[in-house]
């Protein structure tokens, strides 16, 4: 159990600290922040969807069917009826 404190933590020795104790985060790189502009042009960019993806999706099924219905003309239909 952490004790009384429900805020504490396990420093690495395994001894218990408090939420004041806690170790200060190092802050991100500037790299790795998003500015406003680039936050707008993702959301422009989710706007008009992942048309690139169904587009390869739907050739894909597209080719999947069509070899589908070659299989069953040219394969199973000149086999003649079953019985």
């Amino acid at each position: 159990m952490l004790g009384p404190d429900h805020r504490s933590r396990r420093c690495a020795k395994g001894a218990l600290m408090s939420a004041t104790e806690l170790p200060d985060l190092p802050a991100a790189p500037e790299e790795d922040v998003v500015t406003p502009a680039e936050a707008q042009a993702v959301a422009e960019a989710f706007k008009r969807g992942p048309i690139g993806a169904l587009l390869l999706s739907s050739i894909s099924v597209g080719l999947l069917f069509v070899g589908w219905i070659l299989f069953f003309f040219l394969l199973f239909m000149r086999r003649g009826p079953i019985g």
